[in-house]
């Protein structure tokens, strides 16, 4: 008797009201991804078994329902999304994804250290003034 017919007989057909295939003795794979639906934990989208049947779009080894950068390739540190300047400000969220800088200053630098990042401050490798766009007043004439 083979009551879901699925060609596994009832008699050793593990998953006997469900129709499965003969490799997981009567079990469903519905997604076709090699993993059993039970033991799937995305039953209904293929993924690797790796990684417990889930999918990973860009291949980083996190998976789709759990990377917040799902078409990206990231860190498992930053929830699945690239950090490419290693400044430890996700590029989505970096405001200079290209160079290293500074999380106060959105992944931007700030090499001479007078608080305005380097992309608004006309002089970078000198510490300045605000008004004066990040220049120094040498000759302190307020100029």
């Amino acid at each position: 008797m083979d009551f879901d017919e699925d060609k596994v007989s009832d008699k050793l057909d593990e998953c006997p009201v469900k129709t499965g295939i003969w490799e997981f003795k009567g079990c469903p794979d519905t997604d076709s991804d090699g993993l059993k639906d039970n033991e799937d934990k995305c039953p209904n989208a293929a993924g690797p078994v790796k990684l417990g049947g889930c999918p990973d779009k860009d291949g980083d080894e996190i998976i789709d329902k759990d990377d917040d950068c799902p078409d990206d390739k990231g860190l498992k540190e930053f929830k699945g999304c690239p950090d490419k300047d290693e400044d430890k400000v996700i590029d989505k969220e970096d405001e200079c994804p290209e160079i290293a800088g500074l999380p106060e200053y959105k992944g931007c630098p700030d090499r001479d250290g007078d608080g305005i990042i380097d992309k608004k401050d006309d002089c970078p490798e000198q510490m300045g003034l605000e008004e004066n766009k990040g220049c120094p007043d040498t000759d302190e004439d307020g100029i």
